[in-house]
């Protein structure tokens, strides 16, 4: 599988012939040895939800839009790529994009808000021509901050990142004759230029507080924020409600949660009652291995249960009914002794969820489209 990745990237960038042999090659024999279809078979039913949904073979190949032990729900009204952006353009007009792709001004507005997130240290922009409290643009005035918020732990991130790359978490520094040293949650010192520059020089970063999860996310892994994603959905008359909610959980000395994280944990919540439901293993985009326990840690997924989930629904639907620029939300939720607390926002979240899920998103964004266009040309 991770062939077959390396050849869809090199394809997108390059649109080499020899990339595009291999993932038609990989994507015949795969669905043959999984079906028993002959080839006409594959290409007759590929064809036939290409039309209905504009799922791509790469598409109906990852999220095994095939197999029709998949609910029909899943199979018949999956949402690609193609349609969500479709939709999400209009729904989350792309004059707001920086809402959600600028994490400063992200972090900004929910302030402003009133909405939870982690305290802002600073952001570090290295082609600021002028300090301000909020933003530096050199190493001495980083080192000089984190030295004043007295050895908290905190998170580097990319400015514009995702998917859980370019993220480092750090339990505080040291300071000895080699000078200020980061700890990395990996064990490892990082010098203030090693720790500014891990992405390439003049990357703009945001140093936040890390997170305190509450006791009984924290059970679950201790190295990683084990956040839930939850998809909610603001109407005309300025009610919310939510599309699906899965948690995802990070393994031993991994500390991040994202999917993209091979072997991270993922499970569906139950919307009524915040226990866990369709537990996995994410082994990658295709390949998800059904499990009951943590790998690591051992705790019972089964019997887990989000506890105040009700509340927490409630205060996240709340957040969405503020934020009215955007009118379907991905938030990454961290649960902490306060409540719930916005880690991100995402405009454009990734549709791997619906394989998590075994459900299909396109009805609530169709239905969402059609409900903001009647109101405005009414």
């Amino acid at each position: 599988m991770e062939k077959y990745l390396k050849e869809v990237s090199r394809f997108k960038k390059t649109k080499s012939i020899g990339a595009l042999v291999f993932m038609l090659s990989k994507i015949l024999s795969d669905i043959r040895k999984d079906t028993g279809w002959n080839y006409f078979h594959i290409l007759t039913d590929f064809l036939s939800m290409r039309k209905r949904l504009k799922v791509n073979f790469h598409e109906y190949y990852l999220y095994r839009l095939y197999d029709e032990q998949k609910p029909s729900q899943y199979r018949n009204r999956f949402l690609s790529k193609v349609n969500r952006d479709a939709f999400l353009e209009r729904i989350n007009p792309l004059d707001y994009i920086l809402i959600a792709r600028n994490k400063y001004l992200t972090k900004l507005l929910l302030k402003s808000l009133e909405i939870p997130t982690p305290e802002l240290f600073f952001l570090y922009d290295p082609q600021a021509g002028m300090e301000s409290p909020g933003v530096l643009n050199n190493y001495a005035s980083a080192e000089k901050r984190l030295i004043q918020i007295k050895n908290r732990p905190f998170v580097v991130k990319v400015l514009e990142g995702e998917h859980g790359r370019d993220v480092n978490v750090y339990n505080g520094f040291r300071i000895s004759e080699d000078g200020f040293r980061a700890l990395h949650a990996s064990g490892q010192a990082h010098s203030i230029s090693e720790m500014l520059d891990f992405a390439g020089k003049g990357q703009k970063l945001l140093v936040e507080a890390k997170v305190a999860q509450n006791a009984g996310f924290a059970s679950l892994n201790q190295s990683s924020v084990n956040t839930i994603r939850m998809l909610t959905q603001l109407h005309p008359s300025g009610e919310a409600d939510l599309i699906l909610a899965f948690i995802r959980i990070g393994r031993q000395g991994r500390w991040v949660d994202n999917a993209g994280k091979g072997g991270n944990v993922m499970a569906k919540v139950n919307p009524e009652t915040g226990q866990l439901q369709n537990i996995i293993s994410f082994i990658n985009y295709r390949t998800f291995e059904p499990i009951t326990h943590h790998p690591d840690t051992g705790v019972d997924l089964v019997n887990f249960k989000i506890q105040d989930w009700k509340q927490i629904l409630e205060q996240v639907l709340g957040f969405q009914r503020k934020i009215s620029w955007l009118k379907a939300i991905g938030w990454d939720i961290a649960i902490t002794d306060e409540g719930p607390m916005v880690i991100e926002i995402n405009n454009r979240w990734d549709v791997v969820g619906q394989a998590i899920g075994n459900e299909s998103w396109l009805d609530y964004l169709t239905a969402l489209d059609k409900e903001w266009l009647a109101s405005t040309s009414s």
